[in-house]
């Protein structure tokens, strides 16, 4: 059987959630059905260790090999791929400024420069972002172009853009649901396919250690990247609320981004010395497996991994009633889940937990009951992706 031809889009193999979900998909797969090239747009470090060397990576406009491919085109007088590389070049810089209208001017120009490859399947696989979408439509050639949209990923996007898609791929019933209600013009064209994650590799890496983390009596952990929607800016309240009522523990924040600075200088400023800002962590499962209780505190998601893989380690959790959640947990069954994401409601909730063993005793023996199965989400991908 001929292999189906895949190219997938991304922005950044760099440590965060897309990446992530990404990498787990690439490593799920069969490849004597699969042929994959993968196209990425930032090469900030991360998960591109761990992908499977069946998969080809090209990066859009290379930062490190950008002077010598550029003077080995104009030896070779190959002007196209000249002014290809240059112009992702400056594109990267004024993108760092912010700026939309050159992200929109770029993303146009892109019609200049054509794979030379028929792919089978297109996946924009960043779907918040219009420029690899633009990739994927102008850049890339193929019979079916797939939006993977993992969230509410806003409702000014460039609509001709995203109706340009053959097929929508939301990653849960909530996320779909927003994504109609934004987009109706896409009705029929939507799919729910739930994030794969590694189950083996979660139990095996949560065996490694975590030297910073030196707790002995009760820890919280908390892991992603220290943005608005995930919520971690709310923590040095909750934190020092429980301080204040004598509770003893350590809560360490596992992630990294924009915020970090703001919540330690939150933290200094409400003396709240047990929260442990620790940066991102390419391998964050030790820390999940030894503390007392996770917390996701987010204001928004799609479907979230990390909570994902608390489950795994039949882990005590708190989540926030955010989209995905509920396709996730059953409150007081295998997570506590708080009706809105508030200081206030999260700190009821951390002392909830904190008060009553028992409780968390309970999520844990239901979690331990009814271990996760992949292998129906990776066989729906793999069935999807074959169509």
């Amino acid at each position: 059987m001929k292999r189906k031809r895949i190219a997938f889009v991304t922005y950044s193999l760099g440590i965060g959630g897309v990446a992530k979900v990404l990498t787990n998909l690439l490593n799920s797969i069969d490849y004597s059905k699969f042929e994959v090239d993968l196209f990425v747009a930032d090469e900030a470090p991360g998960f591109d260790e761990s992908l499977p060397c069946q998969v080809s990576i090209h990066y859009i406009g290379s930062f490190i090999s950008f002077w010598p491919r550029i003077k080995n085109d104009i030896i070779h007088f190959r002007v196209g791929d000249c002014f290809y590389i240059l112009f992702w070049r400056f594109l990267r810089i004024f993108h760092s400024f912010g700026s939309d209208k050159w992200e929109y001017l770029c993303g146009k120009m892109l019609s200049n420069y054509r794979s030379k490859t028929n792919y089978d399947v297109i996946i924009s696989f960043h779907g918040c972002i219009d420029l690899m979408h633009r990739f994927v439509r102008f850049s890339l050639v193929g019979e079916r172009k797939i939006l993977w949209v993992h969230g509410n990923i806003g409702a000014n996007h460039n609509h001709q853009l995203l109706n340009s898609f053959d097929q929508i791929v939301c990653v849960s019933k909530d996320t779909e649901k927003w994504f109609l209600s934004e987009y109706p013009e896409n009705v029929g064209k939507t799919q729910v396919l739930y994030n794969v994650i590694d189950v083996n590799e979660i139990i095996v890496k949560a065996n490694e250690t975590a030297d910073d983390m030196q707790t002995k009596g009760i820890s919280i952990v908390s892991v992603g990247r220290m943005t608005e929607e995930k919520g971690f800016q709310m923590i040095p309240q909750i934190a020092r609320k429980l301080m204040d009522e004598g509770y003893l523990f350590d809560w360490y924040l596992v992630g990294n981004g924009p915020l970090s600075c703001s919540i330690q200088q939150e933290c200094d400023y409400k003396h709240v010395p047990c929260v442990h800002l620790l940066g991102a962590k390419m391998n964050p499962y030790p820390y999940m497996k030894n503390c007392t209780l996770y917390v996701q505190p987010s204001y928004t998601e799609g479907f979230c991994t990390t909570t994902n893989e608390a489950k795994v380690l039949c882990k005590p959790i708190i989540v926030t009633d955010v989209p995905g959640m509920r396709e996730q947990f059953e409150h007081d069954v295998n997570g506590y889940i708080v009706p809105s994401a508030t200081v206030d409601e999260i700190y009821k909730a951390v002392k909830y937990m904190l008060d009553h063993e028992e409780v968390r005793n309970r999520y844990v023996q239901y979690l331990q009951e009814h271990p996760m199965d992949q292998q129906e989400n990776v066989r729906a991908i793999q069935d999807f992706l074959m169509q």
